[in-house]
């Protein structure tokens, strides 16, 4: 596991990537103070055989416009690796402002990896 600190407001656990899946979980909130912090640590965490990044966001508090941005910049700057985004465990909130902005349909949304792994099959 690898952790960095993004200005005292997120904390990012990375587990060593396997079978072109990273993994990671996140603390705390994103926001225009730290959301480049925060994609160019996800950038650094995905290596060009990364196919799926599934990032837990149990404790994930907070998410604004910037956050939502910097996931999709990331799936534009990879996209000729065909990256998949799975967002794991995300509050009723966040999962209401995705499905509002209709960003529902660019990431995989579910609880636990195996779902996302079945989902990830169709």
């Amino acid at each position: 596991m690898s952790f960095m600190v993004l200005q005292n407001k997120l904390l990012m656990d990375w587990m060593p990537n396997q079978n072109g899946v990273a993994q990671v979980s996140i603390k705390g909130y994103i926001d225009h103070s730290n959301c480049k912090d925060f994609e160019q640590s996800l950038l650094s965490g995905v290596s060009n055989n990364t196919k799926l990044v599934l990032i837990n966001c149990t404790e994930l508090d907070y998410m604004n416009s910037g956050g939502f941005s910097s996931l999709l910049n990331i799936l534009e700057l990879k996209k000729k690796n065909d990256l998949k985004i799975a967002l794991l465990n995300i509050n009723k909130r966040l999962r209401d402002i995705i499905t509002m902005l209709g960003l529902d349909s660019m990431f995989i949304i579910a609880n636990t990896p195996d779902e996302v792994f079945a989902k990830n099959k169709t």
